[in-house]
Formats: C-alpha cells, sequence, structure tokens
C-alpha cells in the first residue's frame, strides 16, 4: 500500500484528472480484497498473530477490517468522480484509508495514537474540501476541535496505563491488569479515559453531539466516506483493547454506552427532516448495536464475529443509501419522492435498503441483528437485549417515514436544485446496488 501511494502521487503529480482518481479507486478496492484473505476465526488473540512491524499484527480482525476499509473508500472514490477531478482529493482519501487500516492493526499505544492522527489529518481536509462554503469550514472546524479532544483523552489515558505497567503493548498490559493497589487503579482510571476518547472518534452516545453537526455541514461526497470508514478502524482497535482486559473491567462501561447510543438514535432521528442529519443519528443507533456484541465479555469470539458481519452489512447497506442521496440531490426526507417517482425500480431498490437497515425479515439486516440479540441473551445481558429490542421496533417507524415519502408523497424539489430526469442509466445503475442487497439476503436465509 506504501508503494502504491508514492506511485500515485507521482502519477496524480503528472497526469492530473479524472484518470488518476480511477487509478486510486481501483487500487482501494484492490488492495481491500487482497487484504481480506481467509479466515478461520476473528479473533484477537490466535495463533494467526504475525508480528510485521513492533506495533503492528496482522489477523483476522485486522485483515476483515482492511478489506471493508480500502473496499467503501474505493467505492466512494470512484462514486465522487464525477464531482471532483483533482487527484488531490483521491490522495487524501487514500492516505487516510493508509491510516485507518494502520489503526485496526495495531497493538500498542504508539502505533494506536500514530495511526488514528494519520486518518484524521485526511478526514479534516475533507470536511473542509468546500472551501468557498462557510458550512464547510465550520465542520472541518468542529471536526478538528472534537477530534483533537478526543486524541488528547487517548493519549492522556495511555500514558496513564503506561506509568503504572511500564509497557504501552495492549497484551502485555493485559497481563499485569491483576495487579492491585495504587496501580491497580491508575490503570483502571487509564483505560476509562482511553476508553472515553475512543468512543468520542467513533462517534457513540453520549459523545455523539459532534458527529451530527459535522456530517451537516460537510459535502455529501465526503459525509457518506465519515459514516462508513473511519468507525471500521476505530471499532477495530477498541474492541483490540478491551480484548486484552478482563471483561469484568469494562462490561458495564460498554452496556451504558451502548444503550445510550440506541436511545439517543431514536429520539434524535423521530423529529429529523434533513437526510443527513438522519442518516449520521441512525449512524449513532447502529454503532450501539455494535457494541451490543462486544459487551458480552465472556462469549467474545462469538461476539466479535456477529460485530463484523453486522458492520459490514451496515457499512454496505450505508454507503449504497448515501450513494443514492448524492446523486439524486436529497435534502430532506420529503424529497425522497422523486426517487420512486422517476423510477419504480430505483423506488423499490431505496425501500429494500430502509427495510434492511430497520432490520425487517427476511432482509439480511433482519438476521445480523438476530445474530447480535442472540449473543447477548445467551450472554446473560437481559436488560440491554430489552432496550436493544424497543429501539429496534421505534426505530422501524423512522425508516418507514423515508417509505411513506417513497410511495405516497408527491416530489418535493429543494430550492435552487436542478433535478435531472434525463439519465436513467444512474438509476440503473443505484436499482442494481439495492437489488443486489436483496440477493445476499436470500443467500444468507439459505446459510441459516
Amino acid at each position: 500500500m506504501v508503494l502504491s501511494i508514492s506511485i500515485i502521487i507521482l502519477y496524480g503529480s503528472v497526469y492530473n484528472g479524472r484518470g488518476a482518481l480511477y487509478l486510486i479507486g481501483m487500487v482501494l478496492i484492490c488492495g481491500g480484497v487482497l487484504s481480506t484473505g481467509v479466515e478461520e476465526s476473528f479473533g484477537v488473540v490466535d495463533n494467526k498473530v504475525i508480528d510485521t512491524f513492533s506495533g503492528i499484527c496482522n489477523d483476522g480482525l485486522s485483515r476483515v477490517s482492511k478489506g471493508l476499509i480500502y473496499t467503501l473508500s474505493g467505492l466512494c472514490l470512484i462514486g465522487n468522480i464525477r464531482i471532483v477531478n483533482k487527484w488531490e482529493y483521491g490522495a487524501i482519501v487514500i492516505l487516510s484509508s493508509f491510516g485507518v487500516g494502520l489503526l485496526v492493526s495495531s497493538k500498542d499505544w504508539m502505533s494506536i495514537y500514530l495511526s488514528l492522527e494519520l486518518q484524521s489529518l485526511g478526514m479534516y481536509v475533507l470536511a473542509t474540501y468546500k472551501k468557498d462554503s462557510s458550512y464547510s469550514t465550520e465542520s472541518g472546524l468542529k471536526y478538528f476541535v472534537v477530534g483533537g479532544f478526543g486524541s488528547g483523552l487517548l493519549l492522556f489515558g495511555s500514558s496513564m496505563m503506561y506509568g503504572s505497567s511500564g509497557s504501552i503493548r495492549l497484551e502485555e498490559i493485559g497481563e499485569l491488569w491483576t495487579m492491585s493497589g495504587a496501580e491497580g487503579l491508575l490503570m483502571k482510571i487509564g483505560l476509562g479515559v482511553a476508553v472515553v476518547g475512543l468512543c468520542f472518534k467513533l462517534s457513540a452516545g453520549p459523545y455523539h453531539m459532534w458527529i451530527i453537526d459535522v456530517i451537516e455541514g460537510a459535502p455529501m461526497r465526503t459525509a457518506r466516506i465519515f459514516s462508513v470508514v473511519p468507525k471500521i478502524g476505530v471499532l477495530g482497535v477498541l474492541i483490540r483493547v478491551l480484548m486484552e482486559i478482563p471483561y469484568s473491567a469494562w462490561q458495564g462501561w460498554i452496556v451504558w454506552i451502548s444503550m445510550i447510543s440506541m436511545i439517543v438514535s431514536i429520539c434524535g432521528g423521530l423529529y429529523q427532516r434533513k437526510a443527513k442529519r438522519f442518516m449520521a443519528y441512525s449512524g449513532v443507533g447502529h454503532i450501539g448495536y455494535m457494541l451490543m456484541g462486544v459487551s458480552i465479555g465472556s462469549y467474545i469470539d462469538v461476539g466479535i464475529e456477529n460485530v463484523m458481519m453486522y458492520m459490514g452489512v451496515y457499512m454496505i447497506t450505508g454507503w449504497c443509501i448515501w450513494e443514492l442521496l448524492e446523486r439524486e440531490r436529497i435534502v430532506y426526507i420529503e424529497e425522497i419522492g422523486k426517487i420512486g417517482k422517476r423510477n419504480v425500480y430505483l423506488g423499490v431498490g431505496m425501500s429494500i435498503l430502509c427495510f434492511s437497515m430497520a432490520g425487517v425479515p427476511p432482509l439480511v439486516g433482519f438476521y445480523v441483528k438476530w445474530s447480535i440479540f442472540k449473543s447477548v441473551v445467551e450472554g446473560g445481558l437481559w436488560m440491554l437485549s430489552i432496550v436493544g429490542l424497543m429501539c429496534t421496533v421505534v426505530g422501524g417507524y423512522n425508516y418507514l417515514r423515508w417509505i411513506k415519502s417513497i410511495y405516497y408523497e408527491g416530489i418535493v424539489e429543494s430550492k435552487g436544485i436542478e433535478n435531472n430526469v434525463e439519465d436513467i442509466g444512474r438509476d440503473m445503475s443505484s436499482v442494481i446496488l439495492g437489488v443486489g442487497l436483496g440477493l445476499v439476503s436470500i443467500a444468507w436465509i439459505g446459510h441459516w
């Protein structure tokens, strides 16, 4: 990947334009396919861990996560080529994606911090890429301030754990976790502060408010990258950190963060009219469901597998919805009606995506949620499962608003936005994405 980045920067400096962006997108997609490989286990601590460098490893968790990161980054970049034709945009995307890939493979605090900053610096620039817009500038500034605060918490917590254990490697800290007295208390405080810093980066409740304003102010082409790419790396490294520590030390925190995230998502999205803010709140809720799988502790191997499956389905589904919103220039939820009116197949594809996000059977979104709830019930976390089930039911109503707009409301146009009706080819490409997700659900039913 480093060699590819060097070649791309050299090529882009000579041949600027869409060709360089296509090249960067294809490199990312190929890197995602090659990074995944075939793994029998997603476990963090297993015989498949390979030390590439001092703080970087290569196991099932990192392989699958990097496959999702690079593939979705490449798809987002290729989807933006019709809007952006400068190779610098692609260079920032591939550098940020490389940072997220390093983040999910990091196994000591130094590598985690440096990788996190590498991906964050690129995201700050992407948030303010539309420099003539005051909303984009405000979005980038908020992202920079909150991102710096989260990085400071992570650095402060990791320094406390280093001062207590004398090591920055996660496995060595896990071995020394049984220490008692003042040093043990210092390690617990350091872990708590570090987890809060990662939750800020993950935009989990109640540390979520910044992501709503950032996604609302950022350009649509950048907002979908924020929604799908950085969360994979931060969630992966959070799993890696927690799995080295006895689950009794952190299970209660993650349970509460998971419940708050789901409740915040339901309450925040209930009265939203803007599509981007609704998707931001929806992302907070899905992070809560993923943290449900992490919180089971003693059944962690099963939990990681369920979380990774949920993450893959959510990220792909979310990317498809963002693609439709960006192509049709949707600002308010009421405008979604023009999708179904323009092309009935496009409306069916959007409906499939919404029903899958809501967890309606027999779509694939239902089965990944069902696997999460099953593992949580087996882990004995009944209160968490009840709260999650109630939030799922109420969240289904929020997505029904989208279905209502598609089929039962007239076309509502945004002021100053032109509705191009002649480009049916781009409609069909989006239909294929939606129907393809439906076909995946059929394959999932066959698996079960």
